[in-house]
């Protein structure tokens, strides 16, 4: 079977500067995908113009805001490529990780979705966070979301596995839900997946009761318990962010996955 992949990128009040970053990005590796799509709300007139000169990209514009995981949706919808994988506007993939997927022989009988390493970066400095060779999403209780999200390369699935009640668990629900069908897999390879800018969102005040209902949707939905160990770190993430007290806990932060 011949492999082809695309990339989705939401986009929301974008500005010309952006615009020339995530060109940037994108230059180092779009010569690997076949289709980018850009779904995009309300960005400035000149994000929309810098980006559209792109031979591969192809804009989608929205009239309400859906979040990330509506312009997944509305993405997946327009896209015919044998795989796909999701980033922020920020994110830039790895080369090296998607040129060692297109290499591979997908003659097995298993789909599977393929994950690496990432870069985390924060205040302009760069942290290796390597993922697990064995991720507990394939185990049948204990689980965490503990592997890079952007940049995941998945096989194609249908956008209505894109549970729109989650605000900011629908890709830990996705995953869940493709691993629990018997022909899905997941599958390491050696490389760093994503640079990643953390923006501060998921370790925030605000997102902690939304992680809670989240987490406790998942939960029921899958019959299974997020790990104490992931509920933990992602506390201690909250107080090194909120409190002078306890800075020396921000070095836990490398070790919390996506």
């Amino acid at each position: 079977m011949t492999k082809s992949l695309s990339l989705i990128v939401p986009s929301a009040f974008c500005s010309e500067v952006q615009a020339t970053s995530f060109l940037a990005n994108l230059c180092l590796y779009d010569h690997l995908l076949d289709e980018i799509i850009l779904v995009d709300f309300q960005s400035s007139f000149e994000f929309l113009d810098i980006i559209s000169k792109h031979s591969k990209l192809t804009i989608l514009s929205q009239s309400t805001p859906t979040g990330i995981y509506g312009a997944w949706q509305l993405g997946l919808s327009s896209i015919t490529s044998s795989h796909v994988c999701f980033a922020g506007i920020d994110d830039r993939l790895n080369s090296s990780f998607i040129s060692a997927f297109l290499s591979l022989n997908c003659e097995a009988p298993f789909l599977t979705i393929y994950y690496g390493d990432k870069i985390l970066v924060k205040d302009q400095k760069h942290s290796l966070v390597r993922s697990p060779r064995n991720s507990s999403l394939v185990s049948n209780l204990f689980v965490s979301c503990d592997v890079p999200i952007p940049g995941l390369i998945f096989p194609m699935f249908p956008p209505s596995y894109i549970d729109l009640r989650f605000n900011l668990a629908a890709d830990f629900n996705l995953l869940l839900l493709l691993l629990r069908q018997d022909n899905f897999n997941l599958s390491y390879l050696e490389f760093v997946q994503v640079d990643q800018n953390f923006d501060g969102l998921s370790n925030s005040f605000k997102s902690v009761p939304i992680y809670l209902s989240e987490w406790q949707l998942i939960e029921r939905l899958h019959s299974v318990k997020i790990s104490i160990s992931k509920k933990l770190v992602f506390y201690l993430m909250i107080l090194s962010k909120r409190f002078h007290l306890f800075n020396i806990l921000r070095s836990i932060k490398r070790y919390v996955l996506s």
